[in-house]
């Protein structure tokens, strides 16, 4: 993970970075499932009726259909039912939109204080049934979305291991575990903003743990970075499983 010293816009990336990245493998499997919203603006209120809706949109328990969430998660997710599916994707819809209603001046004024952002923005809005962590705590570790599942598919061959590794502050226990605990062929990437610190050379760093160290960070900011589109296409890995 990040720990950048400089202005406020710095902090906040270092903050969105503890939250988001962990683990890249969920956070892309969302990106892909049909986990649509209808939330535009301020979130909608909870309801009872969105909870208890849930038992009228799903299927007949007795089934014990597992299509649903095998479909929407491209394979990911082989072993959850439709109905327990339907509250994760509810439970998704309703953190939307998953930031702080409040202004761009003001959040960038209030991101000085890192109480603050961490209770006011980027709330979970999906869990894993056996999210793991990769690395110690603090930066050099993740957590990854049941890896146990990640292996499966990788020594069934049925995905090739890539990994991005996004924020590292020069540490890399997470990148030498996944090479450790999935795959010594994982393919992996770091990207990082900074590139020396502490007089090492994360370049270098990310070689010993066999890892590929890219000079910039994930996002839409100003200065080093790419968005995760740009990141892809920069890669050449376009429609590959990540």
């Amino acid at each position: 993970m990040l720990q950048l010293k400089g202005g406020n816009a710095t902090i906040a990336y270092a903050m969105f970075c503890l939250v988001i990245l962990a683990g890249v493998q969920v956070y892309l499997q969302m990106a892909r499932m049909n986990f649509s919203t209808e939330a535009v603006g301020e979130r909608n209120d909870l309801e009872v009726d969105d909870i208890m809706m849930i038992e009228e949109e799903s299927t007949d328990s007795s089934s014990s259909s597992y299509a649903l969430a095998s479909r929407e998660s491209l394979g990911f997710f082989k072993d959850i039912p439709d109905q327990a599916w339907l509250r994760y994707k509810k439970r998704f819809q309703l953190t939307q939109p998953n930031v702080s209603p409040i202004s761009a001046k003001r959040r960038e004024q209030l991101t000085r204080y890192p109480n603050w952002f961490w209770a006011s923005n980027f709330e979970p809005e999906f869990t894993c049934p056996h999210e793991t962590r990769f690395g110690k705590l603090g930066d050099g570790g993740k957590w990854v979305c049941d890896p146990h599942r990640i292996v499966e598919n990788t020594n069934d061959g049925k995905d090739t291991c890539l990994v991005y590794s996004v924020g590292s502050n020069g540490h890399f226990q997470f990148e030498e575990e996944v090479r450790k605990l999935i795959s010594q062929d994982c393919e992996v990437h770091t990207f990082d903003p900074v590139a020396f610190n502490r007089g090492k050379n994360f370049t270098d760093e990310a070689i010993k743990a066999g890892s590929h160290f890219h000079n910039w960070g994930i996002g839409s900011g100003s200065g080093k970075f790419k968005t995760f589109k740009e990141t892809i296409t920069t890669l050449e890995h376009a429609n590959k499983i990540i």
